[in-house]
């Protein structure tokens, strides 16, 4: 219970390690997996399901999200390219000068 909440903690803090962007559109259940996948390589993944709904304008707490992760990983899918809020996720990105990591679904 402690490790949980020290681990929130940080990411509120410092931020995550890594911030998934992706459709839901096309690309939510390999999103899942990906996150997932990270959770279990002890990684701290964001993963905008955990703090969004579909379709609404991107909250401040997400952008706050994206600028802190070390890390951005786009899910590069047809519908990606449709989602403004990927968009404005990988907008908000590129203010930090971090590389963004292509991914595609598998």
């Amino acid at each position: 219970m402690w490790n949980r909440l020290l681990d929130r903690w940080v990411s509120r803090t410092y931020g995550d390690d890594i911030f998934v962007s992706y459709a839901r559109l096309d690309a939510v259940t390999y999103a899942a997996s990906l996150c997932n996948e990270l959770v279990n390589r002890q990684f701290a993944c964001k993963f905008d399901q955990w703090g969004s709904e579909p379709g609404q304008e991107l909250p401040d707490s997400l952008r706050r999200a994206v600028r802190r992760s070390a890390m951005f990983v786009l899910v590069a899918s047809p519908g990606a390219l449709l989602s403004n809020n990927v968009g404005k996720e990988i907008s908000e990105f590129l203010k930090t000068g971090r590389t963004i990591i292509p991914d595609t679904l598998q």
